[in-house]
């Protein structure tokens, strides 16, 4: 998140982010982002199957489990916040 964030900030500095191509930087943005986590989540489920043998939840408490997607959701909360109140107080 911290170097979209650096990317927005660097863009309203600029003055490279206007309103007509606010949607489709974010949009990039947006695919770039969804791109690199599909990328990464099927290396990552690679490495885990070979270092468990086994990708099921077994015995693993699902508080537990959950917690990847508390902060997935955490982080991009906070990033279309962070979006939002930059657009109502530099646009």
């Amino acid at each position: 998140m911290n170097l979209n964030a650096s990317i927005i900030v660097r863009a309203v500095a600029m003055n490279e982010l206007t309103a007509t191509n606010t949607t489709r930087i974010i949009g990039k943005e947006f695919l770039v982002g969804r791109f690199n986590g599909i990328v990464f989540a099927f290396i990552s489920s690679l490495i885990a199957g070979q270092w468990f043998d086994n990708l099921a939840l077994g015995g693993v408490d699902p508080a537990v489990a959950s917690s990847i997607v508390l902060t997935t959701i955490t982080v991009v909360v906070g990033f279309f916040s962070f979006l939002r109140l930059g657009a109502i107080f530099l646009l």
